[in-house]
This record gives C-alpha cells, structure tokens and sequence, in this order.
C-alpha cells in the first residue's frame, strides 16, 4: 500500500478526510490555499507543500478534494501545477463534485499524460467525513482502483464501483444529489402542512424515521428542518446550486426532461439571491412555510 500520498483541499470535507488518512499511518504532503487551514494537520505529522506540484514529491497518488470544476482544472494546468508531475505511474483520485464534461476531459487529458485519472466523488457530511462514514463512488482503471482502495477504506464505510470510465461516477453522484433535494423539498412540504394544522413536525419527522422513511437522507434532514436549523451548513447552497446546475447541464445534453429539478433550481435560486449562499441547501424549505403564509414564532403543536 502507498504510504506517501498528496492531498489538495482542505475544506469542510477535505480536512477530517486527511485527519483519518494521517491516523491510519498515511504520509501526508497536504496542500490549500488557505495555508493556515493545514496547520493542525502538520501537528500531526503531515507535510505542507508549497504549490500544487509539491504534493506529489516521493509519492504517486494525489487525492483532489476541492469545491468545483474551476478549482480543479486550475490546481491542474495553473502555475506550478499537477500538470507538470502528471507521467507515467502516477494516480490522481479526484474525489470532487465536478461536471460529467470535466471528468471525462481530465481523465482523457491524464491518459495522453501516461497518468491515471480516477473519480470518486462522495455522499456525505462533514461529521460523516469525520466519523469514516462517507459513501464513496468509485470510477476509472482497474488497476488504479485496487491500488486506491485501501486508501478510501479509511475515508468510507462502503465503495461502489461505477465502471471504468471516470465521468460516469461524477454523473452519479449528480443524481443522488437530485434525488436528496426532492427529498428535502417534499419533507418541507409535509412538514409545512402538519405545522399549519397543529401537528408537530419533530413527531412527524420521528415517526416517519422511525417506520417507511428509515434511511440516512431523512433521518440528517427530519430534524434540521423541523428546528429550522441551517447554520452551520453540513452542506451549502452555493454548492447545491452549482450541482444542480451541472445536473441541468447535462441533462439538456442528454435530451432528458427533468421538471422537478428544474422547480428545485429555481427555490435556490431564489435563495441565492436573498444572500444565503453560505447556509445548508435545506434552507429551500423556509420558501414552503413562506408560500403557506405560516408563521413558526407562533406554533401550537399537539
């Protein structure tokens, strides 16, 4: 197993997936940035590189965890680079949500370099990164996967293989991120609808966890939307918007309706405009209680 590894952004994802590969004896040579974000990880034994290109000095896999499609492609082809390190034998395991377009460049672009791009994007919050607990979704060379494996064993409690083309775990991860925002507009609604005629979201949100709705999805988002919790951000509307949109895109591409993202855009949109970028994406459902005219500082719940 590779005991010296690079690892590129350390944001609210990024920095607990270094801490678990630093705990498990994996050499570190971290780079952000933000260089301050990396100093408790030096405490613990990781080494800061001073560009991009340093991370990969006496090691073969980088693992890239970085906000979008602009931040990836700069760490790769701006100044001081990975570009410049990308050759034969080295594995670059990009575990960012990106665009299906970006991943299948990059992993074309990797290939003519004689370098492996993998994806391996993640489902998951900041204290699910924390915990080892991470979904993490698999794609590229074969090969390249069974030498990364042990690395994401440390990081997730299950790998799913997507196939060998990168692009396509990027085009899932999108879905399910779909799929979670449906999920938190029809909890909004229901909830909105129990609250305006007395009944208690809280007990809803417990017994539906508690019987036909016992999945992760429902049992993180039940309870932040019954408190109205969406600071601190596990993950963030500027983010979910970005996916979304990079769903939309490839959607059109594809020549595939989607009319419930489509409605999903638009509610953050609007909450995007109103400045609330740095709160969770389930701040969409402030916009329900707003349609119903519902007033939260005066609930009367059985």
């Amino acid at each position: 197993m590779d005991k010296t590894v690079g690892f590129i952004g350390l944001g609210m994802m990024g920095f607990p997936m270094a801490q678990n590969l630093l705990k498990n004896g994996i050499q570190l040579q971290v780079y952000n940035r933000s260089k301050e974000k990396a100093t408790p990880l030096l405490a613990q034994g990781a080494k800061l590189a001073n560009t991009p290109a340093e991370t990969l000095d006496g090691a073969e896999i980088i693992i890239t965890m970085v906000a979008n499609d602009q931040a990836l492609e700069e760490l790769i082809n701006g100044p001081n680079g990975l570009g410049s390190r990308l050759q034969p034998g080295v594995i670059h395991l990009s575990m960012s949500t990106v665009s299906y377009e970006t991943s299948k460049k990059l992993s074309e672009e990797h290939r003519a370099r004689g370098a492996i791009y993998l994806a391996a994007p993640v489902s998951g919050r900041p204290e699910g990164a924390a915990a080892a607990k991470l979904f993490i979704f698999l794609a590229g060379e074969a090969i390249a996967k069974e030498r990364v494996r042990p690395l994401l064993e440390m990081l997730g409690q299950r790998i799913f293989d997507l196939g060998p083309d990168a692009e396509k775990a990027n085009l899932f991860k999108l879905i399910g991120n779909s799929l979670i925002l449906s999920a938190i507009q029809t909890l909004a609604e229901g909830f909105t609808l129990a609250e305006k005629n007395g009944l208690s979201p809280k007990l809803v949100g417990e017994i539906l966890t508690d019987s036909i709705f016992a999945c992760p999805v429902y049992k993180i988002y039940a309870p932040l939307l019954a408190e109205d919790k969406f600071e601190p951000a596990g993950f963030s509307l500027e983010l979910g918007f970005k996916d979304t949109r990079l769903l939309q895109k490839i959607a059109k591409d594809s020549s595939v309706p989607m009319p419930i993202s489509d409605l999903l855009y638009e509610k953050l949109s609007i909450c995007m405009s109103r400045g609330e970028e740095k709160k969770d994406w389930s701040c969409i459902a402030s916009l329900c209680k707003e349609d119903a005219n519902l007033d939260s500082n005066q609930r009367k719940w059985i």
